[in-house]
């Protein structure tokens, strides 16, 4: 598996402007409805993130991006979601290998890269504007802010490392 600071990102406002770049560099797409059983991760997942969303069923009905050989390229962790749940996955199925995308979306501008710490910003609760709550590998904790934003930064790091 790769891992996920060298996966390709996608944001969902891009998606549509990402399958056009990608049908003009030759790789066409169609939506399907499959089981998320038959799609083949490529990353590795931070389980803590899968947690989240399976609370979230607005964000486990968005698409995921798959090879032809559904290989999957972009949003593991929802898919992770809909695996754990039985659910079946929407895709945008790309008409291209793995390599053959990886390589295209390496040269489109709108790709980001993320690192499997920073999805723990995707789980801070805040309560009453004064504290923030995590589970972190089935713990939780909590910490009250008593500064700035640079204190709710620095206390987010900290609970990321119990995250690996």
């Amino acid at each position: 598996l790769i891992d996920r600071k060298q996966m390709p990102q996608i944001s969902a406002k891009n998606v549509a402007d990402c399958l056009v770049y990608l049908k003009n560099n030759g790789i066409s797409n169609k939506k399907e409805i499959v089981p998320a059983g038959k799609i083949i991760p490529m990353q590795r997942i931070n389980q803590m993130k899968v947690e989240t969303l399976k609370g979230s069923p607005e964000n486990l009905n968005k698409p995921v991006l798959v090879t032809k050989n559904y290989e999957l390229v972009d949003g593991h962790h929802r898919w992770a979601a809909n695996r754990d749940l039985g659910n079946n996955q929407n895709v945008i199925k790309l008409n291209a290998s793995f390599d053959e995308v990886f390589d295209a979306l390496s040269k489109y501008d709108k790709v980001f890269h993320k690192d499997m710490h920073e999805s723990v910003a995707l789980v801070l609760r805040s309560y009453a504007g004064n504290s923030i709550i995590a589970s972190v590998n089935g713990k939780r904790y909590e910490y009250i802010i008593d500064g700035d934003a640079e204190d709710v930064f620095k206390k987010a790091r900290n609970l990321s490392k119990h995250s690996t």
